[in-house]
């Protein structure tokens, strides 16, 4: 954030829960939490620098190449979290960033994590950056470079 500046960060988050037994006690369990937030910005630069959103200018572009970055706006990217726990062996992740300037999604990743045992974690993630033609960042010929 730039100084005298601020922020506003709005959304939904839902959360949903289900009475699991854990040996003669039963308790409620997080299985499925779902956020959706947007971040309003009174000095439009500002948005180069929040670290909520991955694809933030500061580290989506290079701000001296031009059309590198979008436009300054007031709004971030749309930003969807969703955590999903089946069981405590197992849990799931999306992470989404959606582009309201060019209605198009910029970032979209996906994980897992499962627990073998106490002595074994296996975890995987895959990454999707989308192609933005107006956003050299997000054109072909950025994803050629990384």
């Amino acid at each position: 954030m730039l100084g005298k500046a601020t922020s506003y960060t709005y959304g939904v988050t839902n959360r949903f829960y289900a009475k699991r037994r854990s040996a003669t006690l039963s308790q409620a369990q997080e299985i499925i939490d779902v956020r959706l937030s947007q971040s309003y910005y009174s000095d439009a630069n500002s948005a180069l620098y929040d670290h909520q959103y991955s694809t933030n200018a500061a580290t989506a572009c290079t701000v001296s190449v031009a059309n590198a970055c979008s436009p300054p706006s007031h709004f971030s990217p749309v930003l969807l979290d969703v955590r999903v726990t089946p069981s405590r062996a197992f849990d799931a992740t999306v992470h989404t960033e959606y582009d309201g300037t060019y209605h198009a999604f910029r970032t979209l990743s996906a994980g897992g994590t499962y627990n073998w045992t106490n002595l074994a974690r296996t975890s995987v993630t895959w990454n999707e950056n989308f192609l933005i033609p107006q956003l050299q960042s997000f054109s072909w010929q950025a994803s050629l470079t990384t």
